[in-house]
């Protein structure tokens, strides 16, 4: 049901003749641990101190109506970038939750995102640490 609620907020953008989608139930999903890869500000709790995710230690971003628009148009910018190389790895490779995908990924700083491959709609993104980024270049998988 909520999905059909937040139909009406989901975007889509073209890239290449490829049209894209951001669905606003995965955006909201994924806001608040790839937000400031994005560049979204960080969130603070009561001390003062930014929350950060608990299985990555990246500071989490607010989950906010704001946040989920501006989250949904720094992504958009960051694919459309021209730095930003199509790529065509697979996610989770070998896993029960493996996926096709498409993405965009800027070598320099390490950030990608990615879509299903047959649907083209996002499934996340974030800056890859050291380990991920080799395991992408030595057999094109993101993990």
């Amino acid at each position: 049901k909520k999905n059909q609620r937040n139909s009406h907020l989901n975007q889509q953008i073209e890239v290449n003749g490829e049209t894209f989608e951001f669905e606003r139930d995965q955006i909201e999903k994924k806001v608040s641990s790839h937000g400031t890869d994005f560049g979204l500000d960080p969130d603070y709790g009561p001390d003062g101190k930014i929350i950060r995710d608990r299985k990555t230690g990246k500071p989490r971003a607010k989950q906010n109506k704001k946040n989920y628009e501006k989250f949904t148009e720094n992504l958009s910018e960051f694919v459309k970038d021209p730095k930003s190389e199509k790529i065509e790895p697979q996610y989770r490779k070998g896993r029960e939750n493996e996926q096709d995908v498409v993405g965009f990924l800027n070598r320099k700083d390490r950030r990608f995102v990615i879509f299903d491959r047959h649907t083209k709609k996002y499934i996340t993104g974030w800056v890859m640490n050291d380990i991920q980024y080799q395991e992408f270049i030595d057999n094109n998988n993101i993990i």
